[in-house]
């Protein structure tokens, strides 16, 4: 039987894997302009907009479970409306970065390198929610840098071989701008940890809903006019044509069925990313987010085979064994930050059990929303048991975290 945490936790896994696949299908299918010319869809900035658009559409089921009474308090007041402004720039200044980074390089090198998050979620997490790092997470944060660096070394080593070939002055850009992106969505997922615990108490699916409601006015009021003024290489010699791409959504049905399948993943995965953050913890998030990467390899691998010549996914190449290694690593630092595996030669420092449980049931998988009194509870932790009620991911209120790091 799974938990809720595993269920929330899996969905989230493959609508992300989704979501990356999905948005870099759409750079790769090309359509009719505003200017007549065939051309490709790399519209970066215009599937930020899509983004919010879709994370906006979690508003309006909110108040839905509110008035159906769901959720008994609404906890939105005006500082909150107001505070969740700043997540949503951070949102949209990481998701433009890492899209622009998307342009440029492979996918699964895209996903993979998105596991750097994790390193700067972890500082963070020290220097604003002064939490504690042992030997077992600075490791883990090491060979993720490790396996990182690997990862690096296959994408540049293996530009000739790709599906579309970019130069390698591009290719380090996209890599940047990918790093980039996660400094800025690290910084975001710890904010949205401090709103999503103790006092605060936000509801998951109100903050999805909020920062969906400021990203669409952040893109529509400043992105788009800036991107569509400055000069660049799009259609009219500006950086992103925002008119030419609503006209390829309307000249081409599979990019518009594209379009529909981003939003759909982007709702999911976004809603179960801020329910794995309030169960757990921002570092908990970044996890999910690189657990991700072996389906998005495999997948890329398999549609390059499967549609030859079509210019998807991407082919096994000579680096393809260094890639491996770098997401082998990768996966096993994540594992070792969050002690599911542990130090060996007794390098292992004992302290309170993590989130995730291992299979010996040394570990709580699930980390529950209840409600305990005020003496009951402490912000960013609890390290003794306390019992919680029914587990709802709609409902704020106090959150009971069972057996947390503190």
């Amino acid at each position: 039987m799974w938990s809720t945490f595993a269920i929330v936790f899996t969905i989230g896994l493959l609508a992300g894997s989704a979501n990356s696949i999905v948005e870099k299908l759409q750079f790769q299918t090309g359509a009719f302009g505003i200017d007549g010319i065939y051309h490709l869809f790399e519209k970066p900035w215009f599937m930020s907009l899509i983004m919010f658009v879709a994370m906006l559409l979690a508003l309006p089921v909110y108040y839905l479970l509110v008035w159906r009474r769901y959720i008994k308090v609404d906890k939105v007041n005006k500082h909150i409306f107001f505070v969740v402004a700043i997540p949503s720039l951070f949102d949209l200044l990481g998701s433009s970065f890492q899209a622009i980074g998307l342009v440029y390089t492979p996918v699964s090198v895209f996903q993979m390198l998105k596991g750097s998050i994790l390193i700067f979620s972890a500082a963070l997490s020290v220097l604003f929610l002064h939490r504690k790092m042992y030997r077992h997470n600075w490791a883990g944060v090491i060979i993720c840098v490790i396996a990182l660096i690997f990862v690096g070394m296959s994408s540049v080593a293996s530009r000739e071989n790709q599906t579309q070939v970019v130069s390698l002055g591009k290719l380090l850009l996209g890599i940047c701008f990918i790093v980039g992106g996660q400094i800025v969505c690290a910084s975001q997922y710890v904010i949205e940890e401090f709103l999503l615990k103790p006092p605060h108490d936000v509801s998951p699916v109100a903050l999805v809903g909020l920062e969906g409601f400021w990203g669409t006015i952040l893109m529509v009021a400043v992105a788009l006019p800036i991107v569509g003024s400055l000069h660049g290489g799009d259609v009219g010699g500006v950086i992103e044509n925002t008119r030419d791409s609503f006209v390829m959504l309307y000249n081409d049905p599979a990019i518009m069925w594209l379009t529909v399948s981003f939003v759909v993943s982007v709702f999911v995965f976004n809603l179960c990313g801020v329910m794995v953050t309030a169960t757990a913890s921002a570092v908990h998030h970044t996890f999910l987010d690189a657990t991700r990467t072996i389906l998005i390899w495999i997948v890329s691998v398999l549609m390059f085979y499967v549609a030859p010549g079509k210019g998807l996914g991407e082919p096994l190449t000579s680096w393809s064994l260094l890639q491996l290694i770098g997401f082998v690593m990768l996966i096993y630092g994540e594992l070792l930050y969050d002690e599911i595996v542990k130090l060996p030669f007794g390098l292992h420092e004992k302290e309170p059990v993590s989130a995730f449980r291992s299979f010996k049931g040394d570990f709580i998988f699930l980390v529950g929303f209840g409600t305990t009194s005020s003496s009951e509870r402490t912000s960013y932790g609890v390290s003794s048991r306390t019992k919680a009620g029914p587990w709802n991911p709609f409902q704020q209120g106090e959150t009971t975290i069972i057996a947390e790091r503190c």
